[in-house]
Parts: structure tokens; sequence; C-alpha cells
């Protein structure tokens, strides 16, 4: 065979160049492949004892030499006989069971060792990125919080960034395996976070032992860099421990909507107290909306997921949210010493950033250092001297009047003011105890605690004016009642919402006003369209469709909807102009045959003859009232001469 023949890889189907023993691409040993092939030859004795080592632990390979003793056979025995393609055997690198050269699938967990298209995609919320070695270091970055094994990942990607002492291909080869392996290791992640979802609930139901055996092995097979492999196995273990949840009953509406109602529970606990701190929610409660979407569906997995996601989400917000008050308890008192504090300030901002947009891990670690941070700058600070003191208490004297006010004017905003007060009272107990600085801390806790409230509930009253108000009747009065929000003058503000609320009602009035001349106009023309139906009737004609809307905007007035009732009324005088025509048409062809036979009988037939052509006429012209009024006539005609 030619030196720069291919074999195609087994696992992920890649071009290897003869005589490599490990695919360039998907880094799959090759050996563990190979048929008829010698051990102690061609396999190194470093890679035997690789695998061996992460397949079977002492105790199996005790227990494997013992039964094959038992056929006669040693362990030198077993090497030199591997020439024997009949005999030879090979360790499935994920559950350690032993597996036939002419295997393509492990007869004991299933696992593929030939490349297989995949049944179905693991759903990634992550946008897909570009390939380029910054995305690979951020997605790895992600995954290497995770805790799966990532090192044969990392060893590619340290030598891709060398790009300057590698040739083309070797770098082309680099990109190609590491945007297939950190493929394989995001969805290994996808798969074993929703199976950890499942074994939270299923441990507290049975013994879950064997399940996390499963995932241990989808584990080993990271740590040895087969993720190729791995990701099959996850994508069974998944199933099987899908099977087993549905065994189990979870997907039964009553048994997960009492599990629902769990979690719901204990979720809308932690939101309660992030809510106190001010801390935004939304992504938590689109999530549990998600999972309440979900399970109306039926897709009681997936609403499961959502709800498990939810509860993460919420203890993690909540461990950030009690970083960033210890860190903004430490920000005061470094503002107390005099010291500059934007760096820190901005710090925290950036983690309740990361936090909002679910960088949870990231925030955290944010947080703690700025903390680790701002301890040592206090540690550096000496202990307040008297002076401070004093200017301290000076300060507390000025704060609790401000504060008391700011109580008030919450209170004039319908603002809940119970944990404001209790932060109140902490200071001035504080201050009795001498302990001024905590004292000034709990002041400014409670102006900045306040002051969100208020802008908060400033911020409805604003949408709420936008709602009611049209743009053009508004004037300034938003623009105003922005102004003075940002100044702190909350009585302008007040007097400013007054006058919005003056403006509303006046429109009100207004619009109570012209939908009593709608509602008039409607009735009139509710009447005439009766009119025309009855008269209609009486000639034979029914309108059943037209009968039926009619009646409903009838109902409709009587309800004072003009609206609605014009919408009913314009339907059914649509109804009636589609429907007549059609009638009209009819009764003029049965109108000739009339016209003859009376002609027959020596009547006179000039006058409804005139009539009948006007009818036409009209009928011709879209006037389907005009041709309706001279059928009439036509009618009137006929019943004289008929006597």
């Amino acid at each position: 065979m030619a030196k720069d023949s291919k074999r195609p890889c087994p696992v992920c189907d890649s071009e290897v160049p003869q005589g490599k023993d490990r695919c360039p691409v998907c880094k799959a040993d090759l050996n563990l492949f190979e048929e008829g092939i010698d051990l102690d030859e061609e396999v190194s004795e470093e890679s035997i004892e690789k695998v061996m080592g992460l397949v079977l632990d002492e105790e199996d390979e005790e227990e494997l030499i013992g039964d094959l003793e038992e056929l006669g056979l040693s362990e030198e025995d077993i090497l030199e006989e591997s020439e024997d393609e009949s005999f030879f055997t090979f360790e499935c690198p994920i559950c350690e069971s032993e597996v036939s050269d002419d295997a393509s699938k492990c007869p004991e967990c299933g696992v593929v060792f030939e490349a297989e298209e995949e049944e179905d995609e693991v759903e990634i919320d992550e946008v897909e990125e570009e390939d380029s070695i910054e995305s690979f270091e951020k997605r790895i970055g992600k995954l290497d919080r995770f805790g799966i094994g990532l090192e044969e990942i990392k060893e590619d990607l340290e030598e891709v960034k060398k790009t300057d002492e590698l040739d083309p291909e070797r770098e082309n080869t680099l990109m190609e395996r590491l945007k297939i392996t950190i493929s394989h290791a995001e969805e290994i992640k996808e798969r074993l976070e929703r199976c950890k979802n499942y074994l939270e609930w299923i441990s507290q139901k049975t013994d879950a032992s064997e399940i996390e055996g499963w995932l241990d092995q989808v584990y080993r097979g990271c740590e040895i860099g087969e993720y190729a492999i791995a990701a099959k196995k996850a994508k069974e273990v998944e199933r099987d421990v899908e099977e087993v949840v549905e065994d189990m009953g979870l997907t039964k509406k009553h048994e997960f909507s009492k599990v629902m109602k769990e979690k719901k529970k204990s979720i809308q606990e932690i939101l309660s107290e992030l809510e106190k701190k001010i801390i935004k929610t939304h992504r938590i409660k689109k999530m549990l909306k998600k999972a309440e979407k979900e399970k109306k569906k039926n897709r009681i997995l997936a609403s499961y997921h959502s709800l498990m996601s939810a509860q993460k989400m919420s203890e993690s917000l909540y461990d950030v949210a009690e970083d960033a008050a210890e860190a903004k308890s430490h920000l005061e008192k470094l503002s107390l010493k005099g010291v500059d504090t934007s760096e820190y300030s901005n710090k925290i901002d950036e983690a309740m950033d990361k936090a909002e947009h679910g960088d949870f891990t990231e925030a955290k670690d944010l947080l703690d250092e700025n903390i680790a941070e701002m301890k040592k700058t206090l540690e550096k600070k000496l202990v307040f001297k008297d002076q401070d003191k004093k200017d301290h208490f000076k300060k507390i004297q000025q704060k609790i009047p401000e504060m008391t006010a700011l109580l008030k004017t919450a209170k004039n905003f319908d603002v809940d003011v119970k944990d404001g007060k209790e932060l109140i009272n902490q200071a001035v107990k504080k201050t009795k105890d001498n302990e001024y600085e905590d004292a000034l801390n709990s002041l400014n806790e409670c102006k900045i605690f306040f002051q969100k409230k208020l802008e908060n509930q400033i911020n409805e009253k604003i949408k709420n004016i936008e709602r009611r108000l049209p743009q053009k009747e508004r004037g300034t009065i938003i623009e105003d009642i922005k102004k003075y929000r940002d100044q702190e003058d909350y009585e302008k503000v007040s007097e400013s919402i007054e006058k919005a609320k003056e403006k509303i009602e006046e429109k009100r009035k207004e619009k109570a006003e012209d939908k009593k001349e709608v509602m008039e106009e409607v009735k009139k023309d509710i009447a005439v369209l009766e009119g025309i139906i009855k008269d209609v009737k009486e000639h034979g004609f029914k309108f059943p469709e037209a009968e039926k809307l009619l009646k409903k905007a009838k109902e409709r007035s009587k309800q004072k909807n003009p609206q609605i009732s014009r919408k009913f009324l314009l339907q059914a005088e649509d109804k009636l102009s589609d429907e007549l025509p059609a009638i009209l048409r009819d009764e003029i062809k049965g109108a000739k045959n009339k016209l003859k036979e009376a002609k027959i009988k020596g009547a006179d037939v000039s006058k409804p003859v005139k009539y009948l052509k006007e009818t036409n006429k009209a009928l011709k012209r879209g006037d389907v009232k005009k041709s309706f009024e001279n059928l009439k006539k036509y009618k009137k005609s006929m019943d004289e001469i008929n006597g």
C-alpha cells in the first residue's frame, strides 16, 4: 500500500494517514479497533496500561485473569494468542466490558464504536460562534466550570495558539479537531446536566448509585479524551434515565404537579428575598413561565428541566446577592473612611450585570475578588479617632430626620416601608451603642432602599400615564416627573402626577361623551338594517346569517359597547349585500316566465315589465337597495294583475 494512503476513522469518519495510531481529528485510539494485530508488537505497553487502568480496577482485573486461567490460559497466553483473529478482543473504554474485535457496539453499555449519524441534536442555548481561538477559549472556560475532563482539548488549544510554530496543515487539523471535540463536550455537558436534574428527583425515591455509575462512565470517557464515544454514551444514559423517571411516575401529571408545587414554593421564597434586595429576577420568572407552558402542552420532561433551571438560577442568584450585600457593606465602610470607592463600585455593578445575564459563576468570582481587595484596604486604615466619631455622630443626627421624611414620602407613594423602618430603628439602636459607623451604614442602606422603591413606583406611574394619556395630550408632564424624580424632589413629582390624573379624568369624560354619541349612531344604523331585513322577509326572502349578526350587534349595544356592536353590524350588512344580489337575480329570472303567462292570458303587463327592467338596471349598477325597491313595485303590480 502507498505511504500516503489513508483510511477512515471508525469513530468520526475523518481520513487517517496510514501508520497513525490516533485519529488526528477526534483523537480516538485506533488500536482499539484494529483486527488481528499483535498487542506486543503493534500497541505500546504504555497504551495497554492506560486503557486497562481506565477500564479495569484491580479486583476486576484479577477476576478476568481468573476466568481465563479456568480456560487454561495464562496472562502470557493472552498476548501470545492475540494473533488469532477469533480470540482478539479489546476493553470498552466506557463500561470496562470485554468486546469482540468485530463488534460495532459494546454488548454491555451499547456504546457505538463505528461512526453513525446522530438521530437528534442536543439543544444548546448558546448562539453559534465563529470558529476562532477566542471563541474556543470562551467555550472551554464554560465547560471547565462544569467539571468534565478537558485535558486533551486544552492541550490542543495550547498547541494551536502557537500558530507561528505550526505548519498550516497541522493548524487546520487542530482547529477542526477542537471544533469537533468541544462540540462533543458541550453535548455531554447538556445531557449530563439533564441527567443530574433527574438524579435529584430519583434520589428522593430510591437508591440512585447505579445511575451515578452510568454518569461516571461518561466522565471516564472524557478523562481519557474519548469525547465522541462519551457523547454517544451520554445520549444512551440520558435515554435510560428518562425511562427510569417515566417508570417511577414523574411524567404522570399528578406526580409532576406535586413536584412543581414544591419547587415553585421554594423558588418563590427565594425570589421574595431577592426582590427585597432590589435584585432583578425576570430571567427566573421567565423560566418558571416556560415550565408552566411546557406543562400545559403535556411536555412534562421539558417542563421539569425548565423548573430545575429556575431553581438553580434562583439559588445561584441568591448566593450572588449575599456576596453583593457584603461587598456594599465594605464599600460603605471604605467610603466613610474617605477612600475613593468608584473602582469597587463599578466592579459590583459589573458583577450584578453578569448575574442579570445568567453568568452567576463569573459574577460570584468577581464579587469575591472585590470583597478580598476591599478587606485588604480596610485593614490598612486606622481605627476612627475621637474627632471622626464626633463627625459621624453629627452626620447621623442630620440623616435620621432626612430618612424619616423619606419614609413619609414613600408612604404617600404607596411603598411598603416595613423594611425601611427596620433599618432606621437599627441605626438608632447602633447610635445608642456608640456604633456610629454601622449606624451610618444602616441609614445609607435605608436611603438606597427608599430611593429604589420610590423610583420603581414612580416609573410604574409614568407607564400608567403613558398608557392612558395620548402623547399629544401629555405636554411636559412626563418630562417634569422624570426631571423631579432624578432631582429627588418628590413633592414636585407628586404635583406633576396629580396634574396627569386631572388630564386623564378630562379625557375619560370626553371619551364617555364620544362613546354616547357613537352609541346613538349605532342604534340608528341597527334600526335601519333591522327594517331592511324585516322588509325582505315579508317578500319571502331569508337571511339567517345576517339576522344572527344583527342580533349580536343589538346585544352589544345594550352592553354599551359601540365598537363591537358596530363590528357585528358591518358584518351583517356585508352578509346582506353578499346574498341579496343573487336572490334578486333569481327573482328576475322567475319573473320573466310569470310575465309571459300573464300576457298569454291577455293582461296588460307594461307596468310590471317597466319595474322589472328598472330592477335589473339598478342591480347591474350595484345599487342593491334601488333594485330591491323596484322589485317590490314589480311584485305589487303583478299582484294587481292577478287580482
